[in-house]
């Protein structure tokens, strides 16, 4: 049996912001996660319902571990 933590990262698309930094927050809150005892599962991109499908507002991250 596991327990899981959903942690949402926003995609940052402003004039000084690039995504490459995006990517930089995913990978520090994973090795965060990962001090804790949680294991990374997957990453979801959550869509910009404003802006269509196409455009994401966020990622979703899923991490597990057992109880």
């Amino acid at each position: 049996m596991f327990e899981y933590r959903f942690i949402d990262q926003e995609i940052r698309n402003g004039l000084l912001d690039s995504s490459s930094k995006t990517i930089a927050e995913c990978e520090k809150i994973i090795q965060e996660q990962a001090k804790e005892g949680w294991r990374f599962v997957q990453l979801v991109t959550v869509p910009n319902e404003k802006a269509g499908v196409y455009m994401p507002k966020a990622y979703k991250l899923i991490f597990e571990r057992p109880l």
